[in-house]
């Protein structure tokens, strides 16, 4: 009985890991379609008092309820889906990490939705080099690969270590 209750308790636990999505600040109606916009990224920019400001604030994190759609890529299209749906003009990362693929295959992220007060400014920001769409996605099919590898790895340990 303990043997199947680990084997069980393994499966649970790989397969229920996943990304939750928190929005402070604002809603989003999940009835309204949003263009897919090309909000540029960056990581820990700062701006003086009064050149932006804050739409809102969205959180990725592990919710631990299931295991698709949190690689770097989804996680960040779908902040990038919110962004256009406030008319942000800046996606400003304050946290950030990595999978480690034993505890988590999940990209976590903290970010604000910034508008410039000057429209001006809004046309000339580029995103950070690593928030190129292009490396994203390379990025996020790496993890996803990644996480299949890890979920197996962990389904095998836990069926054979709840083996007597």
């Amino acid at each position: 009985m303990k043997t199947i209750f680990r084997a069980l308790a393994t499966i649970c636990a790989v397969a229920l890991c996943g990304c939750g999505y928190s929005r402070i600040g604002y809603t989003v109606s999940e009835q309204q379609t949003v263009e897919q916009c090309n909000v540029p990224i960056k990581k820990k920019a700062h701006f003086r008092e009064g050149e932006v400001k804050i739409l809102g604030t969205v959180i990725a994190h592990d919710h631990y309820l299931n295991s698709e759609e949190c690689d770097i890529e989804a996680v960040l299209r779908r902040v990038r889906v919110d962004a256009c749906y406030l008319k942000a003009d800046l996606i400003n990362i304050t946290y950030d990490e990595q999978p480690d693929y034993n505890w988590s295959i999940c990209y976590r992220v903290q970010a604000d939705l910034l508008k410039f007060t000057n429209p001006a400014e809004a046309k000339s920001i580029e995103p950070d080099p690593q928030y190129e769409w292009s490396k994203v996605q390379e990025q996020g099919a790496i993890s996803r690969e990644k996480g299949k590898n890890a979920y197996w790895k962990a389904l095998g340990k836990g069926i054979i270590g709840g083996m007597p």
